[in-house]
């Protein structure tokens, strides 16, 4: 009887928002030319990758700026309990470079697109953080999970160092976007119908039963490598075991103009003011 309450209570949520959409014709066909294939891998499989999106020297100036701002302890700046993630939520408020890559345009006609809605409608910022090895460290995000169950939630992540197969690269299971994967984790993993989060061993029976249809990627790249992703879909950042890995991510949410919620209630203190 649970697993029957858990599964007609997702689907009532997932049916009541938009969750995932087919893309419409792109307002700049430059754009729908240059970026048909990740934009198809975006609806399709969660996630697309373009290689060297950014010059190895912008991405050396975002890390520059990024660790004068902690030399210098921006307030503001959050950590994980290990000391092993520095995170700066607000990073397009503080770093021309933040700015840039929030304001880049490719990208803006890309989660336009996505969402099916105007960019006016779209709350955003962006998110750069440096992940180094800490003993227990859970990686980047602190484990497997998505970030919405109900709806879709883009992203746009971008490496800023180099990452190896070591360096705490992100992790995502394709397909798992869909709602079709909510389903059937509730149906045959015992998952919460809101479940955000995933135990080792949640993890483990999901993979041993649905690895087929959920395949697991480990994204390595140099510096410049861009990812777009459903993280609605489940990933995680990999725990990190040597070195250090930067990147920098655009956070985007349905505003309420649109009928959405805007930044999470319990995320908005952690982002810095806008300044003149």
């Amino acid at each position: 009887m649970a697993k029957i309450t858990n599964l007609l209570t997702a689907a009532y949520r997932i049916n009541g928002k938009r969750f995932l959409h087919r893309f419409r014709s792109a307002p700049n066909e430059e754009v729908k030319r240059k970026w048909q294939t990740a934009m198809t891998d975006l609806e399709t499989k969660g996630i697309a990758i373009i290689p060297n999106f950014w010059t190895t020297e912008a991405c050396t100036q975002a890390r520059h700026d990024f660790d004068r701002l902690v030399e210098d302890e921006l307030p503001g700046i959050w950590k994980d309990n290990t000391g092993s993630d520095h995170r700066i939520y607000g990073f397009d408020r503080v770093s021309s470079s933040g700015k840039t890559f929030l304001q880049d345009e490719s990208i803006r006609e890309i989660k336009s697109i996505y969402y099916q809605a105007p960019l006016d409608g779209l709350d955003e910022f962006a998110m750069m953080n440096r992940v180094e090895y800490r003993p227990g460290n859970l990686g980047s995000g602190g484990g497997w999970h998505r970030d919405a169950v109900h709806e879709q939630q883009f992203k746009a992540i971008m490496y800023l160092s180099d990452v190896g197969e070591k360096n705490g690269g992100f992790e995502y299971l394709e397909n798992t976007h869909r709602k079709s994967s909510v389903y059937k984790t509730i149906a045959e993993n015992d998952i919460g119908h809101s479940q955000d989060r995933f135990s080792p061993e949640e993890m483990d029976d999901i993979l041993a039963k649905h690895g087929h249809l959920y395949p697991r990627r480990h994204i390595t790249g140099p510096a410049g490598t861009l990812i777009l992703a459903d993280t609605s879909g489940i990933h995680r950042g990999s725990p990190i075991n040597e070195g250090r890995r930067y990147a920098i991510t655009q956070y985007v949410f349905r505003g309420p103009a649109i009928g959405g919620r805007g930044v999470p209630a319990a995320m908005a203190p952690l982002v810095l003011p806008a300044r003149d």
